[in-house]
Parts: structure tokens; C-alpha cells; sequence
């Protein structure tokens, strides 16, 4: 074998070898398209998304409403919350790496200030691994354990609850007066309406 055919076979040899090896990985989508999430375009539309950023996702999501008695009204107390959760892009998945939400209470009933609860801080767990690049995704839970407090997010609401238990149920409602059982949650007067919005 001459040098041309020793330099033709290893050429050969070469692009066989190149064309087996196994395609490289895909570039993760960056996590900023996890905070465009689908799961979060009612909350984008009512204004609630605070900031988006490469990583995280801030939303405001305040509370005036805590029962059904009042009809939709809102509530001349409540509290104001800033939720932020960290995201990241795990091949296909949009997980949420952590959350945390301050909370600043509001009284406009009269209530003496001393009587009011202070600001507080929440630490949240997500329940499960849910993924927000998947457009079936139906609800978010977030427990915070020590407070005994949780954040249900949904596609076109959210309620917030106190004294539930880390196994407890999560009703996504207001407390009907004729309420049973555990767990009603609070939400937002003027976020309400959407919630019964068809899905798109």
C-alpha cells in the first residue's frame, strides 16, 4: 500500500469513527423561558408578575378575601405578599429550585396596630417536582411547615392558608359557610373573576 491509499483509508477510517459517536447533548433552553411559563400568563396579564429574570420569577400575589360570604368584596384586612422563586432548567424540566414570599399585613378596619401581626417571612417547600415547561401542569402547592401556612398557585388563581398541616388537603376555594372539614384557603378580590376564565 502506497502513501496516497495509506492516507485515503485512514481518512476514511476517520469519518466512519466521526460519524459514530453519539450526537452532542442539546444547549439547555436558558431558565428565563421557565419564568414565561405558560402556567403564569393570567398572572402576567393581572399584573402580578413583579420581575422575571434569567432565574427567578417575583410575584406579587396579595390577600384580601376570606370567605364567600362577602361575595367577591374585599376585605378591609389582609396582607400584601412577595413571592420569589428560583428556577432552573433541567433538560426539558422547568423545576423550582426554591421559594420565599414577605408578607406586610394591612387594616383598614380600625384595628389597633398592636393587635395586628407583624411582617413575616415565609420559607416554602414545594410539594412534588412539578414542571412549568409542561403546558398539563394544574397546580403548585407550597408548604411552609413551621408556620403551618401554605401557597396554592394555580393557572388562573391562588389562595393562601393558615394552620394546615403538612398532610392537609388544599382546597382551592373560600370558606363556604356551611364549610366542613379542612382546608379553605384566602385570595384576592380583584384576581377572582379570572378564575373562572376559560383556559386557553
Amino acid at each position: 500500500m502506497n502513501a496516497k491509499q495509506l492516507i485515503a483509508v485512514v481518512g476514511i477510517v476517520g469519518a466512519f469513527i466521526a460519524c459514530a459517536q453519539p450526537a452532542p447533548d442539546p444547549v439547555p433552553a436558558p431558565a428565563a423561558e421557565c419564568a414565561s411559563s405558560r402556567f403564569f400568563a393570567l398572572y402576567a396579564r393581572g399584573e402580578l408578575v413583579r420581575a422575571s429574570g434569567p432565574a427567578s420569577l417575583v410575584l406579587d400575589v396579595p390577600v384580601d378575601l376570606h370567605d364567600g360570604a362577602s361575595c367577591g368584596a374585599p376585605d378591609c384586612y389582609g396582607h400584601g405578599m412577595t413571592l420569589t422563586l428560583e428556577l432552573r432548567r433541567v433538560g426539558k424540566r422547568c423545576e423550582i429550585v426554591s421559594a420565599k414570599a414577605s408578607a406586610v399585613p394591612f387594616n383598614e378596619c380600625g384595628i389597633p396596630a398592636d393587635e395586628m401581626p407583624r411582617p413575616w417571612t415565609n420559607r416554602f417547600v414545594v410539594k412534588g417536582a412539578p414542571n412549568l415547561a409542561d403546558h398539563r401542569l394544574a397546580r403548585i402547592e407550597l408548604r411552609d411547615s413551621k408556620r403551618h401556612e401554605a401557597l396554592l398557585l394555580l393557572p388562573n388563581s391562588y389562595y393562601f392558608y393558615e394552620n394546615v398541616k403538612p398532610s392537609s388537603r388544599l382546597r382551592p376555594e373560600l370558606e363556604p359557610e356551611d364549610a366542613k372539614g379542612c382546608c379553605y384557603g384566602y385570595t384576592n378580590s380583584a384576581f377572582r373573576p379570572w378564575s373562572f376564565e376559560p383556559q386557553k
